[in-house]
């Protein structure tokens, strides 16, 4: 049975046309109607509601007129997408890869991406995205220079993709790594962490691979994990050895890693926090995993297909 929402921030999405803009004063107002491909009507003892065929709330009609008042002078943000199409992006780094392989010689993306900047020590909502390599220890064990050369290949044209999407690399895990979105609109970090997901394994899969196996080195697959929620980036250090860090302590990220630790050999898994937070596009996309998170009280993970 489906139940009415009560939390004062959730997402929704809407169909808008754009009524009017005003460049001198940069303002602009919509015209918005709830997106049919993620709402249905539904009339309830006589009270008119939107069921979101998603993730099964209610939610009144009343109550989105009262809120339209609200929205007057609400920011509207915008993140920035790679300037290139993908398809562009991935032909570019097949030749770039593979003379890498040949000369040893990296030839950096042509387009200027997002420079990596530490985040501050504060408490904010993040994107994270957990990238492991499968079978990673046998596969350095089996070619340990041909695995170092993949490993650094890997993590050059991988985390270029993270800066395409607006990302940056938190930390490098030894046989993967996990990465970031920081923004103010929460909606934008949950879109761009399962863009850049896609976006990594494409490149992996048509840009590194191909170059990998024309000289024989070790292929390499991943599984990938993503989740939302608060952090707490702050420096940690070990007084009797001088030793300090700067990192992140955050339930989300814990999750992330625990979900891509579920995932299959090249699969996408995320967690309800964040499937709760996706454009319709996304939803679309995503089918509820057979397996929960353990010990989280059945935490829902999702798979995109």
């Amino acid at each position: 049975m489906a139940e009415v929402l009560e939390e004062p921030y959730f997402r929704m999405d809407f169909e808008q046309e754009v009524i009017s803009f005003n460049e001198a004063e940069r303002t602009v107002q919509f015209r918005m109607i709830p997106d049919p491909r993620r709402y249905e009507e539904a009339t309830i003892k006589g009270e008119e509601f939107y069921l979101d065929k998603y993730l099964g709330f209610l939610i009144p009609k009343d109550e989105i007129k009262k809120s339209a008042a609200s929205c007057v002078g609400l920011p509207v943000y915008a993140l920035k997408r790679p300037s290139q199409s993908m398809v562009d992006y991935i032909s570019e780094r097949q030749e770039a890869v593979l003379h890498e392989v040949e000369t040893g010689t990296h030839i950096a993306p042509k387009h200027a991406v997002r420079p990596h900047i530490p985040l501050p020590a504060d408490t904010r909502n993040l994107a994270f995205i957990s990238v492991d390599i499968c079978n990673s220890t046998n596969s350095r064990t089996e070619n340990r220079d041909g695995y170092d050369l993949a490993l650094e290949l890997f993590y050059k044209e991988l985390g270029a993709v993270v800066a395409q999407f607006e990302g940056q690399i938190h930390k490098l895990t030894g046989d993967g790594f996990i990465a970031v979105i920081d923004h103010p609109s929460t909606n934008l970090q949950c879109d761009n962490a399962v863009d850049m997901a896609l976006g990594i394994l494409a490149i992996l899969n048509k840009s590194v691979l191909p170059a990998l196996k024309s000289k024989n080195l070790p292929i390499i697959k991943t599984r990938t994990g993503l989740d939302y929620g608060l952090a707490l980036i702050k420096e940690f250090a070990i007084p009797a050895s001088g030793f300090s860090q700067r990192d992140i302590s955050s339930d989300a990220l814990n999750r992330a890693v625990k979900i891509q630790e579920m995932a299959e050999p090249n699969q996408i898994l995320l967690g309800r926090t964040l499937y709760e937070r996706l454009h319709v596009q996304w939803l679309e996309r995503c089918k509820q995993h057979n397996k929960f998170i353990a010990g989280l009280n059945n935490y829902r993970v999702y798979r995109l297909r």
